[in-house]
């Protein structure tokens, strides 16, 4: 909670969060967060499954910003959602992009909702509780990282799918 206040800080200047990049092998890394998302979301009655587009090789990232963003992101289908699956997928895309879709089956996001008003700071969806800072931060370190987050429903207008792509190379910071 404090990063995420000490981030929306520099949000509010209109500055991108810090985020200290170091080359880091992304499979180890991802089988670590995947077995912590894992039993926090057995734990609220929801199975989180990872799909892998193949290896994902090794990247330059802050891996503490990138893990803060994609449990923002399995936070607010957990809270959200009231569905009991939740899917992670990534790859790496041919331009160097490292891609995350955090996927829900739940009701989807209400009729008429403007989904680039949820990045707005204090936005909520609903009564499920929360700072509504979560998606400031996600859109945020993506892009310290050179990247960007966006939201979609999911298939068939079921769910929520959030987006997130971050550059792998040092020097795509924006």
């Amino acid at each position: 909670m404090v990063d995420g206040l000490l981030d929306f800080g520099r949000i509010e200047r209109d500055l991108l969060p810090n985020v200290s990049r170091m080359e880091v092998e992304v499979d180890p890394w991802l089988d670590q967060f995947e077995a912590r998302e894992r039993a926090r979301c057995a734990a609220a009655g929801c199975a989180l499954s990872v799909e892998r587009g193949g290896p994902l090789g090794s990247a330059h990232l802050d891996v503490g910003a990138l893990e803060r963003a994609l449990s923002n992101l399995v936070d607010n289908a957990l809270k959200h959602a009231h569905s009991d699956a939740i899917r992670l997928r990534t790859q790496i895309e041919v331009q160097g992009i490292l891609t995350f879709e955090v996927q829900d089956a739940g009701r989807g996001l209400p009729r008429g909702t403007v989904h680039e008003s949820l990045f707005q700071p204090f936005r909520r969806k609903g009564e499920a509780g929360g700072t509504g800072l979560g998606l400031t931060i996600v859109r945020a370190i993506a892009k310290a990282h050179g990247g960007s987050a966006s939201l979609a429903a999911g298939p068939n207008g079921n769910g929520v799918c959030a987006t997130l792509r971050i550059k792998t190379t040092e020097d795509s910071a924006a």
